[in-house]
């Protein structure tokens, strides 16, 4: 039946009688989620142990997944490191073992260690926001392309804009002389 172990193949199907694929897990769920669980009993191993799925080609590992009982922290390693990493906290650190920001990321050495893409027409903004004001980061992708920074979106009038020729515009948009006010 549904709740039943099926052998297709090579395929293995729990809840399921045709499996598709090498392991196909199937529950029919009006509310709440189908879940997978790995348990590690053992929480008095060493440091580096806990509960983990491992991604392996060929002979060698590629990727894996831990969440690792004695630091609190869940693990994403990929290509002979530890990639991604997220403590007990909720931070969040790319490139950063113990990550001390909600996002923590370090560029390991090379120069740049982040990018945001946007179309040349519509530009790209970083938004802060501190539960009451705002304030952009802006590069906008118009004939002169333009970087703002201020308390409005996008390129504006109250914003500080430095257009790509290097004219700096304090209230102005589009500066037609070196600084401009």
């Amino acid at each position: 039946g549904a709740g039943d172990i099926s052998f297709l193949g090579c395929n293995v199907g729990i809840g399921t009688t045709s499996p598709g694929e090498l392991l196909e897990l199937s529950k029919d769920v009006n509310s709440g989620n189908v879940f997978l669980e790995i348990t590690n009993t053992n929480t008095t191993g060493d440091s580096g142990e806990g509960s983990a799925i491992k991604f392996t080609e060929g002979t060698g590992m590629k990727s894996q997944l831990t969440s690792n009982y004695h630091d609190n922290k869940f693990y994403v390693y990929h290509e002979g490191d530890n990639r991604i990493v997220i403590d007990s906290s909720g931070n969040v650190g790319i490139g950063a073992a113990s990550p001390g920001y909600r996002l923590d990321v370090s560029s390991g050495g090379v120069q740049s260690c982040a990018k945001f893409s946007g179309s040349h027409s519509s530009g790209v903004q970083l938004l802060l926001n501190d539960g009451v004001d705002e304030a952009y980061i802006a590069m906008d992708g118009t004939s002169v392309a333009t970087l703002s920074l201020g308390f409005t979106s996008g390129v504006a009038a109250g914003n500080l804009n430095i257009d790509s020729t290097g004219k700096v515009g304090i209230g102005v948009t589009d500066p037609s002389n070196p600084l401009e006010v």
